[in-house]
């Protein structure tokens, strides 16, 4: 039969070997590992197993902001197709419009960060996170498409 040993009011039992060894103690005398005093650490609190989880804001901004790009680009797709109709001499509206579009660019580049951000975070729903990190995909490459097929026609 084994006797089970308890250690003594100023004693602990080293968690690698298992020797006794004094409670002020920082190594243990027999196996050299590190030691601390039998207190367990304060674990993070877990998540409520039962709590829904809140959609990503980054995956919200990026949705919102693929959006308003696709809006932005279609009035700006309706002014070129007025200037090219109307035959505009002045320069300036083209200026301006490819100015618009790189703004738009930009837009959809922040918008593809944000969307990585989102699906990149933890405990959050991805859906807008997908979709705004889709939907900035598309209008980027489509951007992009467009410019290269624009420079080719040149």
């Amino acid at each position: 039969m084994t006797e089970t040993i308890l250690p003594g009011p100023d004693e602990m039992f080293c968690r690698s070997c298992g020797s006794r060894i004094k409670m002020d103690s920082t190594f243990c005398s027999k196996c050299g590992s590190q030691v601390s005093p039998n207190i367990a650490p304060a674990a993070p609190a877990p998540a409520f197993a039962g709590a829904p989880l809140r959609h990503s804001g980054l995956g919200i901004a990026s949705t919102v902001i693929a959006a308003v790009t696709i809006i932005y680009f279609l009035v700006v797709i309706v002014g070129s197709i007025v200037i090219a109709d109307n035959r505009v001499a002045d320069y300036s509206f083209v200026v301006v419009l490819g100015l618009l579009i790189i703004l738009g660019g930009l837009a959809n580049l922040t918008g593809l960060g944000l969307g990585i951000g989102a699906v990149a975070q933890k405990n959050r729903k991805k859906v807008m996170a997908i979709l705004g990190l889709v939907l900035n995909a598309v209008l980027l490459t489509g951007l992009i498409a467009m410019e290269t097929i624009g420079h080719l026609r040149q």
